[in-house]
């Protein structure tokens, strides 16, 4: 069967192209996805009988794509811009003098970070402010970023921050993102578990060779897998991708992170919202973020990026979780061993499917190689997913949904 369109992926991005695609009277679409669901890096688990979010979790912004989606189902929705505590490893709360200080980094990287200069070293040029403070502001960074902040590139930070300052509030759906999933999943033809080897383009349209020999047809394709399996070469094109295409896949980072997840026996502790360091140790290899799960309130979710997630990830899960409650003891002000019911380690890095978390910018790359990603190819190629998002929206949902919205309309346009 020769199809009009088969978007790979469906993820968000290949999922809001197929409904794009929809829209303009194009259905003869097929969706493939080498996993055993649809979401991608959305993935809601419900082994608590809760919906906890293993992957995405914030909506960033209160404007922003994926909006539409929370308004037509009538999500509910909680602000996730409460006030975080900045504290040391004793629990003491940052004062207002070093909480101006953060502030104050915070503030030169959006303003003066320069392209070529890791944020580590923008950070270090403050030299009158508190080591405790810096390293606060390097772990924000690197745990936004996915990454660490001696690679990662202040001037493609500043510009990212310059490009959503005006997104809005971030928010938590309550009930996660499986509805919004559903919706976009919705009348589409959904293959799951099809892995693909190669994909061959040419005058004649576009031949997608499958890992079991299977070759589907299309006429034209949008390919929406993460930067991580494009940079791992898992999947071979011919002819070779454009040079400028695959110099940004290569300047382009997948960031590295994970969760680890908390449920408690007491709801109060796991109000506690807050970021620590102790100012001491060159780069804090434990789990300093910390915010309170939107559904229910006995659940904690730690969250930590690039090389210190790769260091949690490499302890013995027991160890871990002794280390973990002996820090949040500490912070608390009492033992903490009784108190936790269960945990739950969430993390891509291992996934061969994605191979990381999100894209980011190592030191030398910038918000122009995600717009060399958008670039339709011999009008046969179309890509999307969160690393070609426009306008610093690169690792955000709303980013993915806007990407494959974009790629269907190209498409569109060599249909016509």
């Amino acid at each position: 069967m020769l199809y009009d369109v088969i978007i790979v992926g469906a993820g968000a991005a290949g999922l809001a192209a197929a409904q794009e695609l929809r829209k303009q009277n194009i259905t003869n679409v097929l969706v493939i996805d080498a996993q055993d669901y649809v979401g991608g890096r959305i993935k809601t688990w419900y082994g608590w009988g809760m919906p906890i979010e293993i992957g995405a979790e914030f909506i960033h912004g209160d404007h922003t794509a994926t909006w539409q989606y929370v308004e037509e189902l009538n999500l509910a929705t909680i602000r996730a811009d409460g006030a975080v505590r900045l504290v040391d490893k004793n629990g003491h709360s940052m004062s207002a003098e070093q909480k101006q200080a953060y502030d104050a980094i915070m503030e030169s990287l959006a303003q003066s970070g320069a392209k070529g200069i890791s944020v580590a070293d923008h950070i270090a040029a403050n030299k009158d402010i508190a080591p405790i403070i810096k390293q606060l502001a390097e772990i924000s960074v690197g745990d936004y970023e996915g990454g660490d902040a001696a690679s990662l590139d202040s001037g493609a930070f500043a510009d990212m921050l310059r490009e959503t300052k005006d997104n809005g509030e971030n928010f938590i759906p309550v009930g996660g993102y499986q509805p919004i999933v559903k919706r976009l999943a919705k009348n589409l033809l959904v293959r799951l578990q099809a892995v693909v080897k190669a994909i061959d383009y040419h005058e004649q349209g576009v031949a997608i060779t499958l890992t079991n020999g299977e070759v589907l047809y299309a006429k034209k394709c949008i390919v929406t897998v993460s930067l991580g399996v494009l940079k791992s070469g898992d999947i071979t094109f011919s002819p070779a991708l454009p040079a400028k295409f695959q110099q940004s896949v290569k300047k382009l980072g997948m960031g590295n992170a994970m969760k680890l997840i908390l449920r408690f026996r007491d709801a109060e502790l796991a109000r506690e919202l807050f970021n620590y360091a102790d100012g001491e140790s060159a780069a804090l290899q434990t789990i300093t973020n910390w915010w309170s799960s939107a559904a229910d309130p006995h659940v904690l979710v730690g969250y930590c990026g690039g090389s210190r997630a790769a260091a949690v990830l490499m302890m013995d899960p027991q160890d871990l979780i002794a280390n973990i409650m002996a820090d949040l003891g500490a912070i608390v002000g009492r033992d903490l061993q009784d108190d936790i019911v269960a945990y739950k380690i969430a993390r891509w890095d291992n996934n061969p499917f994605t191979k990381g978390a999100y894209s980011n910018h190592p030191v030398g790359a910038s918000l122009s190689d995600h717009t060399a990603l958008t670039e339709p190819i011999s009008e046969r190629l179309f890509f999307a997913g969160e690393a070609t998002a426009l306008n610093g929206n690169y690792a955000t949902v709303h980013g993915a949904i806007e990407s494959g919205w974009r790629a269907a309309k190209d498409v569109v346009k060599t249909l016509e």
